[in-house]
């Protein structure tokens, strides 16, 4: 993933995003983008995306409206079976 600067404003449920830095892959409509996690060895944590908003990552996740799509990864093995780290 490559990080891009939000432009403006953040409305209700979207967000303008400056892809014109990308090399030669720049999105098209219907690209993947993702707002906190993992993408290639590019990373933004909730935690990260609240300081930069100003408020807690409580806030960002439960802020979440429906129309944002969820992908649910299964927990690390670590974490699964209760060997944390």
């Amino acid at each position: 993933g490559k990080r891009c600067p939000v432009l403006g404003r953040v409305t209700m449920d979207q967000l303008m995003v400056d892809v014109s830095a990308l090399p030669e892959e720049s999105p098209v409509p219907g690209t993947e983008a993702v707002l906190f996690g993992r993408q290639g060895e590019g990373e933004i944590t909730v935690d990260e995306l609240a300081a930069w908003s100003g408020t807690i990552s409580w806030d960002i996740l439960t802020g979440l409206g429906p129309r944002v799509q969820r992908v649910y990864l299964p927990a690390p093995a670590s974490a699964a079976d209760g060997a944390g780290g």
